[in-house]
């Protein structure tokens, strides 16, 4: 079933897999940056994803 997602909203996307308290964010440490890590759900920028239609 297709979804609608507001264009100007940002979504957290979480996982049951390893825990729901788990969010995708990407990391910004300087050393590591853009890459994709499995992280405990907080309020960073980095767990905010926007979703557009292609």
């Amino acid at each position: 079933e297709e979804q609608d997602f507001d264009p100007n909203s940002y979504y957290r996307l979480a996982t049951e897999w390893q825990s729901p308290n788990k969010s995708l964010g990407v990391v910004s440490d300087g050393k590591n940056n853009n890459q994709l890590i499995l992280a405990e759900t907080d309020n960073y920028s980095e767990q905010h994803w926007k979703i557009t239609r292609v």
